[in-house]
């Protein structure tokens, strides 16, 4: 989006995002669930949401929210989770979108 508004796109977003982040609009990452997501951008809206990786933070304190970021090159996902106990840094390969499962098959219950 430009300073004028020029350029700006306004489409409905699939899901609950919680934090998301992106370095474009190609491929967007989000938090607000017990995964990592991602949404892919199609020209006329996103499709996704995918699972990247379950985190497992408890994000019971600001300094272990999930936050994932993209690498500066796409290529990784980095984010935040006190599985082990104490809060550390993850980085997570970014496979083919297409490849990472639909977000309805990885949280569907038994």
């Amino acid at each position: 989006v430009r300073h004028d508004n020029t350029d700006r796109v306004e489409v409905a977003f699939p899901h609950e995002t919680g934090h998301i982040h992106s370095n474009d609009e190609k491929l967007v990452v989000g938090d607000a669930s017990p995964v990592v997501r991602i949404w892919r951008w199609n020209g006329e809206s996103y499709d996704g949401p995918r699972v990247l990786c379950e985190h497992r933070s408890s994000a019971h304190v600001q300094k272990v929210h999930v936050h994932p970021r993209f690498t500066p090159d796409g290529s990784h996902v980095l984010y935040t989770s006190d599985c082990s106990a104490y809060g550390n840094l993850y980085l997570a390969e970014v496979p083919e979108f297409d490849a990472l499962p639909p977000l309805e098959e990885v949280l569907r219950t038994p």
